[in-house]
């Protein structure tokens, strides 16, 4: 069992295995011996949307493809985009535990930050002959894309002017969530050179939000046109007792943020019944 769960993991996602066995006991006469095996398994801890600062000869290894780049999803290797060309990279397990890789920023509803699209133009990237030719289909969902915090709107003109990868899903008045690089902190110190030179965006848009979840309804859960289900969980009495309202509601606004990713991906949706 322990053999069939390890290998469904490295199907699904990256991970490293150290396996050990102790000799419990021996039979002589019929030279019988039984052993103890213990597997420690060791998961990649990288996450959808997760933000990382590439080392110069990984982001070259992988394409020459930008340093700052956003994981796109998780499977059995890692997939990387470019926020800012759509140009896109498959990192294996291997390179990854060779050298593992923290992110700069994770991937937690408290970094999210609410933006209101002001309208958008179409983005023309300069060729760069050292770098992997971005396809006319990542071409084409390129866009120039102006913001503004929705917290800001009213109080202040501040506006902020960014390519990226999502922008032809975007209209003018719609919502997005994105990362806000100009107080963000991060936790590289290469990457804070780089952002301190001026080489970083202010923005990194992740996802458009849609539906009631966007103007902010209170019954934006039953607006939804699909419902999730979930398996018959029996639970054990004493777990059910330490349960507190605090644990509840986060488990709800987990799955709250999972749906929300369901309704921005349709590469997510398609592998769903």
């Amino acid at each position: 069992k322990a053999a069939r769960f390890i290998s469904f993991l490295e199907d699904v996602v990256p991970i490293k295995v150290k396996s050990s066995k102790k000799l419990i006991g021996t039979d002589d006469k019929s030279n019988v011996s039984n052993f103890k095996y213990t597997n420690l398994v060791e998961i990649c801890p990288l996450c959808k949307d997760d933000l990382l600062f590439l080392p110069k000869k990984l982001a070259r290894n992988l394409g020459n493809i930008s340093r700052c780049v956003l994981v796109k999803n998780i499977s059995n290797v890692i997939h990387l985009v470019d926020p800012l060309t759509g140009q896109t990279a498959t990192m294996n397990p291997e390179s990854f535990w060779r050298d593992p890789i923290r992110p700069i920023i994770t991937a937690a509803r408290s970094r999210f930050t609410r933006y209101v699209v002001l309208g958008k133009e179409p983005a023309v990237l300069q060729q760069n002959a050292s770098k992997k030719t971005a396809t006319k289909r990542q071409k084409n969902k390129l866009a120039l894309v102006t913001l503004a915090k929705e917290d800001d709107l009213g109080a202040n003109d501040v506006q902020f002017q960014e390519t990226s990868f999502v922008g032809y899903l975007c209209k003018s008045g719609d919502v997005v969530t994105g990362y806000d690089m100009t107080e963000a902190q991060l936790v590289d110190d290469d990457a804070e050179e780089i952002r301190a030179a001026g080489n970083l965006p202010d923005v990194i848009l992740l996802r458009k939000l849609y539906g009631g979840v966007a103007t902010g309804e209170a019954n934006a859960a039953k607006m939804r046109a699909f419902q999730l289900q979930r398996l018959d969980v029996e639970g054990a009495e004493s777990m059910k007792a330490r349960v507190s309202k605090k644990d509840k509601d986060a488990d709800d606004m987990d799955e709250e943020d999972f749906l929300r990713e369901v309704e921005a991906d349709r590469e997510m949706r398609k592998n769903m019944n």
